[in-house]
């Protein structure tokens, strides 16, 4: 059985688990006030921190039996009439928001004024029609968001029940795919996302474990195509807030349970530093994933651009041109990128610094003093082993990401001043992979000559030739061809020479998205090793009583959760 599943939906699920399971832990050992809080605090999550999914489109398109079908949730209302008369969310899981709208039909022909506010805020936009494709009013309306108001960028168009034809699937595919291109021309249905399905049949063919029926609905391929889509637009990131709050509890739950206010310290500072290195993965990924669409924009503009010209008259683009217009996106992007990351993990430093800085970090040092001044020795006590081992994880961590360590100057009598003094050591993680980006976007990176990319650049450069003469060809046996067929011949060829700018775009973000996946690994690392080394001190503590061991082990499998969504 193909047992695809929506990534943002499964990590959803799997937040929500570990919160149930810890607010169960919280009831049994005396923490209800820890349930209240956190209860409070996902509450209180902006609402721009959710994934926003709108599903907008025809009546009885099947938008509902959509959602059902991708969430798994058997009781949303639906019918074969107009189900949904009011725009109706659907809080999926902690940090995705569903949103079902209206249809619109024939008394009906606009979206009501909650809907609309859904859409201009909506991260993603599922237009739904059915198999009967556009009729007059889906076709404005789908044209008004995707290209006037230019929600393309955003938008999935998915094509729903198509069941209800008897002929052999690929054969319907192609057929409405020349249709669908008649209805959005000058425009083509290549440039956003789209998927034939039919949603009920997905829903009978996973309640009655049937594989046959879940392969013909073909919905696994549209959550297939939904996962990259969000992926590629680094939406995943914005589950990171629930999970930022369940972690941050079970740290204030490990800080109370401590045995000194040292050890309360030592906890707190841990916190911090992995709060720091969460909010900066997070903005790092945000940023890195809208630069690289807008900065590979002018590709597709110059696309559209030129266009308008094939088959018209002649255009003064060659092969030349074209690498010429990428090398110089490339260039800028390149410059932007480095730009980024290197701000990015500077700030962390300074963040990181500001921490080592603060009361808590005096409290710890200061708790720790005697035993980082005094020399080691054989018969040393299990607090002053554990004293070490503490200083040593604060001072790895800082090593790791800065390049510094924990140095202090005796003031006399009982008195020290810590500072942070560089790293023998050949340089920080942080520095190391601020070159290891500008490295990655160097002169050896050319991602146009990727095999797709070379190939689209090949085919604008087989489409310049012939199309260029197209005009003159059609006035020279105009009385033997058909006006209306011919200007839908020279429609088709602005479509496809569109195309492939769009198509050279979107190789071109995967090409960086995958070079710069060293950039996230950085912080996954540090977001490990901090987890890590929480574990080794707990073990050098021996604090192995089962709510201990519960509370790590929640921690660790919402880290390794947060670990997929970058």
């Amino acid at each position: 059985m193909n047992n695809e599943q929506f990534t943002a939906g499964e990590c959803a699920r799997k937040i929500n688990a570990c919160q149930a399971k810890l607010f169960a832990l919280y009831e049994q050992n005396g923490f209800s006030d820890q349930i209240a809080k956190v209860k409070e605090s996902l509450a209180h999550i902006a609402p721009e921190q959710y994934i926003r999914v709108v599903f907008i489109g025809q009546y009885s398109s099947g938008k509902s039996t959509i959602i059902s079908a991708l969430t798994g949730n058997q009781n949303i209302r639906i019918d074969s009439d107009i189900a949904t008369d009011i725009a109706t969310d659907y809080n999926w899981s902690n940090g995705i928001l569903l949103t079902d709208t209206p249809g619109l039909y024939t008394d009906r022909t606009e979206h009501s004024e909650r809907a609309l506010k859904a859409i201009r805020e909506s991260d993603l936009l599922i237009y739904c029609i059915t198999s009967d494709l556009f009729n007059q009013y889906t076709q404005a309306d789908f044209i008004q968001w995707a290209f006037e108001k230019g929600y393309k960028n955003k938008m999935f168009l998915v094509i729903n029940k198509m069941s209800k034809e008897a002929e052999d699937y690929n054969t319907l595919v192609r057929n409405y795919t020349t249709t669908l291109n008649r209805s959005l021309a000058p425009h083509s249905l290549d440039e956003l996302p789209h998927a034939f399905v039919d949603a009920q049949d997905y829903r009978t063919g996973v309640s009655e474990n049937d594989p046959e029926l879940i392969e013909i609905s073909h919905f696994p391929d549209f959550i297939r195509q939904l996962n990259r889509f969000i992926l590629q637009k680094g939406q995943l990131g914005k589950l990171d807030a629930p999970i930022q709050i369940l972690k941050s509890s079970i740290d204030e739950v490990s800080a109370f349970r401590a045995d000194s206010e040292k050890d309360k310290a030592f906890l707190a500072l841990l916190s911090r530093l992995e709060k720091k290195v969460d909010w900066y993965r997070n903005q790092v990924s945000l940023d890195i994933h809208r630069d690289i669409h807008r900065g590979v924009r002018p590709i597709v503009d110059k696309g559209y651009e030129l266009s308008n010209s094939v088959g018209v008259e002649d255009i003064s683009f060659n092969e030349s041109d074209l690498n010429a217009l990428i090398e110089d996106v490339c260039e800028s992007l390149n410059a932007r990128i480095t730009a980024l990351v290197e701000q990015n993990m500077h700030m962390l430093e300074e963040d990181i610094a500001q921490v080592l800085d603060s009361d808590t970090a005096d409290v710890f040092f200061k708790g720790v003093e005697g035993t980082i001044s005094g020399k080691r020795h054989l018969f040393e006590s299990k607090q002053t082993k554990f004293d070490r081992v503490q200083f040593e994880t604060i001072n790895d961590i800082l090593k790791k990401i800065t390049g510094q360590t924990v140095n202090w100057a005796q003031n006399g009598a009982g008195s020290a001043k810590f500072f942070l003094k560089a790293s023998e050591s050949s340089g920080s993680t942080i520095h190391e992979f601020v070159k290891g980006a500008g490295a990655a976007l160097g002169y050896k990176f050319k991602p146009w000559q990727a095999v797709k990319i070379t190939k689209n650049i090949g085919n604008v450069a087989k489409v310049l030739g012939p199309l260029v003469s197209i005009a003159g060809f059609a006035m020279d046996v105009k009385e033997n061809i058909d006006e209306a067929t011919q200007n839908e011949r020279i429609a088709t060829q602005q479509m496809q020479f569109r195309q492939e700018f769009v198509s050279i775009a979107d190789d071109l973000e995967q090409q960086y998205l995958q070079n710069l996946s060293t950039v996230f690994d950085f912080y996954k690392d540090a977001a490990e090793q901090i987890t890590n080394k929480r574990n080794d001190c707990l073990k050098a503590r021996q604090k192995s009583d089962a709510l201990s061991k519960e509370l790590l082990g929640l921690k660790t499998q919402l880290t390794e959760i947060q670990a997929k969504l970058f």
